[in-house]
Formats: structure tokens, sequence, C-alpha cells
């Protein structure tokens, strides 16, 4: 069974952040590692596992899981 976007995501978020699973509506400030360092070790490791290179712009609109994803998908990657 292939891996879903979902899972990979989770497994990066659980990888930069020390987590389990994280819901939608997870943000930097309701994420303990979740600060400027953890943005950006985040940021790489999802253009590392998903083959994109973000913008400045999309950095600063990664403000929640929810907004990733939407982001991924505008990017194509469902």
């Amino acid at each position: 069974m292939a891996v879903t976007t979902d899972e990979r995501l989770q497994a990066i978020f659980c990888k930069a952040f020390n987590v389990e699973q994280l819901p939608d509506e997870a943000a930097p400030g309701t994420v303990a590692l979740w600060d400027s360092l953890g943005h950006l070790a985040l940021i790489t490791e999802l253009e590392l596992q998903f083959g994109v290179k973000f913008t400045v712009e999309e950095w600063s609109q990664m403000v929640s899981v929810r907004a990733i994803k939407e982001i991924l998908a505008d990017r194509g990657i469902h």
C-alpha cells in the first residue's frame, strides 16, 4: 500500500518536532519545538521529501499544518 501525503507529512512533523501526530490546527504557538529554527528544519525536510523548493512567501504562509497542506496541494502534491 502506498504512503499517503498525510502520512508523509506526519512523519516529517514527528521528526522535526518530536511529536507523535499533529492536527491540522497545530501551529507554531501550539507546538513547543516549532520556533524559527524548527520552522527552518521543517521547510528543509519538506523540500527534501517532496522534491520542491518553496518561496520565501510560502515560508511565511506556513502558519499551521493545514496551511502547509494547502501549499503542497497548490503545488500539485495531494
